[in-house]
């Protein structure tokens, strides 16, 4: 999955310092720096990095991350690309999230299980779909999004405190974090 950010902040400055061409170089650890190319000719502010500027942009990527395990690399994807004009700074972001796809494919196969279950014979099936989905369906997301972090995530321990779980994994405030598996 591929998520797109543009955003927009007035620069009076950058406008004022001329059409030199960018260093499109990024520099080495500790401070890393990427350039803003100018922005010319029309575009289209839709969500898509595909006007030709957007390819001349050099790209900042190879991110660390800071939690779990501050300093290694990021486990997905990002790139920023910065362009500019006289009167704002584009900010172009892509980031490749996993974990986005994966929720899709699972509220894909849910969602085609209990509409299954609705429309059983057996009652007991029939009976704990209905129960599902107007549970769910009459439960405000927000209302939701509150018992599962007030009610639920809340009383479990601090990271330093986990409960351990089989196969490596363990289960805190932060939620539950499953162990790689190599075979």
């Amino acid at each position: 999955m591929v998520g797109l950010c543009l955003c927009l902040a007035p620069l009076a400055s950058i406008a004022a310092e001329g059409e030199n061409k960018p260093d499109t170089t990024i520099k080495a650890d500790p401070v890393r720096t990427v350039m803003a190319v100018r922005r010319q000719g029309e575009f289209k502010l839709d969500g898509l990095l595909d006007e030709k500027f957007w390819s001349e942009a050099p790209s900042a990527d190879g991110f660390k991350q800071t939690w779990p395990k501050e300093g290694q690399h990021s486990s997905e994807s990002t790139l920023v690309k910065l362009a500019y004009d006289d009167e704002a700074l584009y900010v172009g972001i892509i980031n490749t999230n996993i974990i986005a796809a994966v929720g899709i494919v699972t509220a894909l196969v849910l969602g085609f299980i209990v509409g299954i279950g609705r429309l059983s014979s057996n009652w007991l099936v029939r009976s704990i779909a209905t129960v599902y989905v107007e549970t769910f369906r009459n439960i405000p997301p927000l209302l939701q999004i509150f018992f599962w972090y007030f009610g639920v995530l809340s009383v479990l321990p601090q990271p330093k405190e986990s409960i351990i779980l089989p196969l490596g994994s363990y289960l805190n405030s932060r939620g539950v974090f499953l162990s790689l598996i190599h075979i």
